[in-house]
Parts: structure tokens; sequence; C-alpha cells
């Protein structure tokens, strides 16, 4: 929210990501390599550009089409992205990880500073 207001926004999110494979154990930073794409699960955006453009019904690439639709020159690209760790699970719909120049790997204990002691919890869960 601090984004949209000091910025003057309409919306925020995150072009560069970290993902974590509890699984494998594995992690990787994601940084998009189109000029318009935020992730979808970092979109923060008021309701007025909701209302004008909103999500369409599609079953992956609706936070594409919402930035493209709304007109990414109204969108803030979060510089700090130490907030967001996306799960690598079997049901994700994104692109698995490593496939691709955008993936590039990472210590997982980047992810344990920012995920602390829930890190664990995801281990526990993927052994079950």
């Amino acid at each position: 929210m601090n984004e949209l207001e000091v910025r003057g926004a309409d919306a925020s999110g995150l072009s560069t990501l970290l993902y974590f494979d509890p699984v494998r154990r594995l992690a990787w930073r994601w940084q998009s390599t189109l000029m318009t794409w935020l992730a979808g699960g970092s979109l923060c955006y008021r309701k007025a550009i909701w209302s004008a453009t909103p999500f369409r019904l599609l079953d992956s690439g609706e936070d594409t089409a919402f930035v493209h639709d709304a007109g990414p020159a109204r969108f803030v690209d979060m510089a700090d992205a130490s907030f967001y760790v996306a799960v690598v699970h079997g049901a994700n719909t994104s692109a698995r990880p490593g496939t691709g120049s955008a993936w590039n790997a990472v210590d997982v204990s980047q992810v344990r500073h920012l995920m602390g002691a829930d890190m664990e919890r995801y281990y526990a869960c993927s052994t079950s």
C-alpha cells in the first residue's frame, strides 16, 4: 500500500521472485524477461483499476493480461522482494524452475533467512 501512496501508482507487484522447492530443497531467483510482467500473487491494486479492467477468465496468465490490459505505466515494480517466497508444488500453473534463462539457482539459505522457522513446516509437509 505504501508504494501506491508514495509513488502515486494504481498498482504494484514484483517482477523478481524467490522460488523454493521443499521436496528437492532447492531455491531459485526468477527475473522476468518481459517488460510488463508482475507476479499475480504479489499484485496490490486499487479497486478502481480492477473495476475498469477486471481480470480475464483464464486458467493461466490472467495476471499478465491484467497488467497488459490496465496499462503497465500504471504499475510499480517493487524493488524489495524480501516479503515474498513462491513455493514449488505439484499444482503450480507457472513454469518450473530452471527451465529458461530467467531462472538462476540461489543458495537455499537465502530462502531460510526470509522464511525462518516456517521453512521447516514446508519440509515436513513435503515428506508426508
